[in-house]
């Protein structure tokens, strides 16, 4: 029987990666009808802060104490989220958290930033990581906000050139939409001064930043798969990035070992999505029962195998 086989080696940097779990967890067990507990601190410890843990919705919440510390108790095997929020500071939600039978899963400090009592959320939060490369800024307000003063008092370091999309209707929230990628593993920092006002009249309280960290230029997906057999003989190859690619660099280190002879379309969803790039051989078939290995980058210097 004909087969073909796929396999991939991607240059560091560019390769796939596994998302590592928040927390550190003690007595680990992957029971699936078993319960566990989560425990943490928020910063500052007298905020009275609130502490939710969630799934798709409030699955419990509780008051921290005098010495900022939570916990909760049982809780079902599985993945949770927790959000911790108190008068004066911004909402945080943290990364996935994994709760294991019968043990115990320590949520890393959460430390909460003062905000303006104008301001109700923003996305993304002060101090995420990781943050998706094709992105938009988004803030929301406790006060229908003067367009102007707030657009006026709007900065981003380092510089990014985009549009404000508002809600229409109150001009309680607003998107700051980029006009191309964001850069990767860059620091950028939002700044809303003091100019910006209510409707009233009323202007923040203080100069509000917040910042956020871009993650590495990434292949999200490729098709056939790594390792797959029994690809069709005609069947383009994919490759999809978080990010918009330069063309003619991207394919000066894409190589195929046996040689191929394919032709590169490119596709872009910006600002919704990264590059698509199909490499197509409808004038040359894979041979039968043949393993091919595609590289980005130079296989064995600088790649990691997917």
């Amino acid at each position: 029987m004909q087969s073909v086989r796929i396999c991939w080696w991607i240059i560091a940097g560019l390769g796939l990666t596994l998302a590592l779990l928040a927390g550190c967890s003690e007595n680990k067990s992957y029971n699936p009808y078993g319960e566990g507990s989560i425990v943490g601190t928020v910063e500052p410890k007298d905020c009275g802060a609130k502490v939710v843990v969630m799934q798709a919705k409030p699955v419990d919440s509780t008051w921290v104490d005098k010495e900022g510390y939570y916990r909760f108790d049982n809780l079902t095997v599985g993945t949770y989220f927790v959000q911790a929020t108190a008068p004066g500071y911004a909402l945080y939600t943290s990364k996935e958290v994994t709760v294991y039978s019968g043990g115990r899963t320590t949520v890393p400090l959460i430390k909460l930033s003062p905000v303006p009592e104008q301001i109700s959320y923003t996305r993304p939060q002060d101090g995420e990581e990781k943050v998706d490369l094709v992105n938009e800024i988004y803030i929301s307000f406790n006060n229908s906000m003067d367009r102007e003063s707030v657009e006026s008092s709007f900065s981003i370091k380092p510089p990014l050139e985009g549009e404000f999309d508002w809600n229409h209707r109150r001009n309680y929230s607003f998107y700051f939409r980029p006009s191309s990628s964001l850069i990767p593993e860059t620091t950028y920092t939002v700044t809303l001064t003091r100019g910006a006002r209510t409707q009233d009249g009323d202007s923040l309280s203080f100069d509000y930043s917040f910042s956020f960290t871009t993650d590495r230029i990434r292949i999200e997906s490729t098709n056939p798969q790594d390792g797959r057999e029994g690809v069709e003989l005609f069947e383009p190859i994919y490759l999809g990035f978080n990010t918009e690619m330069d063309q003619n660099s991207t394919q000066s280190v894409i190589s195929i070992v046996p040689p191929l002879d394919c032709t590169y379309d490119w596709y872009s969803d910006f600002p919704y999505s990264g590059s698509r790039l199909s490499l197509r051989h409808s004038s040359a078939p894979f041979r039968a029962d043949t393993e091919y290995t595609v590289a980005i980058g130079k296989r064995g210097k600088g790649c990691e195998r997917v």
